[in-house]
């Protein structure tokens, strides 16, 4: 792949590098990294979300044995 870099206008200027892919399989794998990697973030954050579920549920129990609430 080769690399660019290019200046975003609406951020003053910002400048970000980005990959442009220079072929269809080049493109292809950049697209499958892409979704994979947005699974894997949504993976951590999912399970983020039940272990502080989870500590606040035991939490509840700890303060209130009997009903849980």
């Amino acid at each position: 792949m080769e690399r660019y870099v290019t200046s975003i206008s609406k951020m003053g200027g910002f400048r970000v590098p980005f990959y442009l892919p220079c072929n269809c399989s080049c493109a292809a794998m950049t697209a499958i990294r892409l979704l994979f990697g947005c699974y894997s973030i949504a993976d951590r954050e999912h399970e983020r979300q039940l272990k502080s579920n989870w500590i606040t549920d035991q939490e509840q129990v700890k303060r209130h044995p009997k009903t849980g609430a």
